[in-house]
């Protein structure tokens, strides 16, 4: 479940790898463990529904690259870090909170939590909580939400795209 995706990011954080080896390692295991579409349309709240068939395609996509992009950039050079799975439990709506930490020898260790839901294809992971809190798709939401409604569907396009592509090309932190 979550481990199977834990285990692409540790290979992340090695010796210093580019951001394309890193976007490619983690790429698969993202589209395997999350619910993409699901995160997607949760992040545009109620726009998701006045978007066509083949704007929330592009959307997802776009949702998708980006998701890659931040884990990509997020997880680079640290050495001999580990995850741990504290514990699992019973989440709200029949969806399970997976708890988990990041061991970094070099620093402070980082929770991550994972919320899942059963689909068709298993359980997936439709939410990440950085440091216990931190909704990644509240966030989003927010973010996102406020620049479909302000500027419209191809703005928003536009610049989750252009974030991508500043991810991709920013030096290694």
């Amino acid at each position: 479940m979550v481990g199977d995706f834990n285990l692409p990011l540790i290979s992340l954080l090695g010796p210093e790898k580019s951001f394309e080896d890193r976007s490619g390692t983690i790429e698969p295991a993202v589209r395997k463990t999350f619910d993409l579409e699901f995160m997607a349309s949760k992040v545009l709240g109620r726009g998701w529904k006045d978007l066509s068939p083949e704007q929330q395609q592009q959307w997802t996509e776009a949702f998708t690259r980006m998701t890659v992009s931040n884990y990509a950039r997020r997880f680079v050079g640290e050495s001999g870090p580990s995850f741990e799975t504290v514990g699992e439990e019973e989440g709200t709506r029949g969806t399970r909170m997976v708890r988990t930490k990041l061991l970094k020898p070099s620093d402070d260790d980082v929770e991550l939590n994972y919320r899942l839901r059963e689909t068709d294809e298993g359980w997936r992971v439709i939410d990440c909580y950085m440091n216990g809190t931190v909704s990644e798709v509240a966030l989003r939401r927010s973010e996102y939400g406020a620049v479909l409604r302000r500027d419209g569907f191809d703005a928003l396009l536009a610049a989750i795209n252009t974030k991508s592509a500043e991810l991709a090309s920013a030096p290694a932190p």
